[in-house]
């Protein structure tokens, strides 16, 4: 059963719609940054050790995480870097645990590259590199601003 939101004191069945239509904002807005960033991700983004790969997302995790941090806000945005150890390489993503209406939330551009699911609960939250985007990610974020 859906929980009714307050307003005024009286029981608002209003609020569920509102809070679905933010939460579908949301999902839209996150859609179009990581479609972005997923369409600008190539070959020259990634370091040597993981060119040649055969999945395209393969080795892109810390630039794709690092710049949708970026392109969210940054620190504002309530992401969290998180890295694990998958399937012998070093996996990256985000946590959103302060501003999803959905609660904590994984943002993980580059799943898609694994044959086994990431086990996130595994995790440990990192900061990235640098406090400012890498240089890889400038990259990246500047051929996102381009197009």
């Amino acid at each position: 059963m859906p929980v009714q939101n307050q307003l005024n004191g009286v029981n608002n069945p209003m609020g569920d719609l509102f809070q679905q239509i933010e939460i579908d904002k949301a999902n839209q807005q996150e859609k179009y940054l990581i479609d972005r960033i997923k369409k600008h991700l190539e070959p020259s983004l990634l370091l040597p050790k993981y060119r040649g790969q055969s999945h395209p997302l393969a080795g892109h995790c810390y630039v794709a995480s690092e710049a949708y941090f970026h392109l969210a806000g940054a620190k504002k945005s309530g992401l969290k870097p998180m890295q694990i150890s998958h399937e012998g390489v070093s996996h990256w993503f985000l946590l959103n645990s302060r501003n999803s209406p959905l609660g904590s939330q994984i943002i993980d551009i580059t799943a898609g590259q694994f044959k086994i699911p990431v086990p996130y609960s595994d995790a440990k939250g990192r900061g990235f590199l640098t406090k400012n985007p890498s240089k890889r990610t400038q990259r990246l974020l500047d051929a996102i601003q381009r197009s």
